[in-house]
């Protein structure tokens, strides 16, 4: 039966090196997400937040899991 209430979480992953073009540490967000996960906490959808002239600042990752 699926949950009849969801909570949800925004991971704010912040991405270095705007100058020299955006660098992310795939091995620290692969346990980051894993981790959630084992607390049962879903990646729903991702988003990057621009600084302009298409420079990534950050990458949002949002979650969901059913209410405890």
């Amino acid at each position: 039966m699926p949950p009849s209430q969801w909570e949800y979480m925004i991971l704010d992953v912040g991405v270095a090196g705007f100058f020299l073009g955006p660098s992310l540490d795939g091995d620290a967000l692969t346990a980051k997400l894993n981790e959630l996960g084992a607390e049962g906490w879903e990646a729903i959808g991702l988003t990057g937040m621009s600084i302009g002239q298409g420079r990534t600042k950050d990458l949002i990752v949002i979650l969901k899991r059913a209410r405890l």
